[in-house]
Formats: structure tokens, sequence, C-alpha cells
């Protein structure tokens, strides 16, 4: 069996902001009950860093860092 998934998240801002750290927790887990294919993410503005972590659960993290004010977040997975 086989899914597609996609996920995004948008959010505007009327005034730019300085971003937060970010966790992401959008990486499908891969192991020996599934296997993941294909993973993409978009994320606008361009992160300053990206680290990819590994939580006590197993799961596969992404860390994002920003450097600049902005006045959107976009956040596109598929």
């Amino acid at each position: 069996m086989r899914y597609h998934i996609r996920h995004q998240t948008n959010y505007f801002y009327n005034q730019p902001v300085i971003l937060s750290p970010h966790l992401l927790r959008l990486r499908p887990k891969s192991d020996g009950g599934q296997t993941l294919r294909e993973f993409t993410l978009k994320i606008n503005p361009e992160p300053l860093t990206i680290t990819n972590i590994i939580d006590l659960d197993g799961n596969s993290c992404l860390q994002i860092w920003f450097n600049q004010p902005t006045e959107e977040l976009l956040i596109d997975m598929v």
C-alpha cells in the first residue's frame, strides 16, 4: 500500500517579524514496518541553518533557524 501525503503550513504577518528556531516533525518514520520513498521540503524564507536530529523515540526531526525579518513563513512538505 502506498500513500502520498502533502502538508502545508502558511503564516502571514502584518509586519516583519523575527522567527524563533522551529522544530519540524513532518518526516514520516522509515523502519521495518514502512519505508519512506521520497521526502521533499520547501521553506520560505530560506532558513539560515537546517539541522537533522533524531528525538528520543527515534523520529527524524528538523530544527531550522532564520536570520532575517519576514512577513511570511511557508512550509510545504511532500
